[in-house]
């Protein structure tokens, strides 16, 4: 009988996979960088999961909080980006998620989703 997969599962075997295409090196970040845009970038991602945790609608309908999740997404690639690139750490996967979540953003989607990709 086929064991059915759930989330914590998909996520662990997504980690697992991760760390064995990634070296050691690739996930250490220079403490000499500019601390201030991991932290913004960290504090508005909780932000982001704390609304959709609160949110108690099917689907994300409202403009404004698209426009937040747009902004996010737009931060990333402006701001943090950048810094990891300039690392040396890949960041393939999860470029590939924020064009995800912009394109959900542009229209109405499902809280399910955002949260599985949050």
């Amino acid at each position: 009988m086929r064991k059915k997969r759930t989330i914590k599962t998909e996520k662990k075997e997504r980690l697992q996979g991760e760390e064995n295409n990634n070296s050691v090196n690739s996930c250490f970040i220079d403490p000499s960088l500019n601390g201030e845009v991991f932290l913004y970038i960290f504090k508005k991602t909780n932000s982001l999961l704390l609304d959709i945790k609160h949110t108690k609608s099917v689907q994300i309908s409202s403009i404004s909080f698209r426009e937040t999740i747009k902004q996010f997404v737009k931060d990333y690639f402006r701001l943090l980006r950048p810094e990891l690139s300039a690392q040396g750490i890949q960041t393939v996967n999860l470029d590939k998620l924020m064009q995800v979540l912009m394109k959900m953003a542009n229209f109405y989607t499902s809280t399910k989703i955002y949260k599985k990709i949050i």
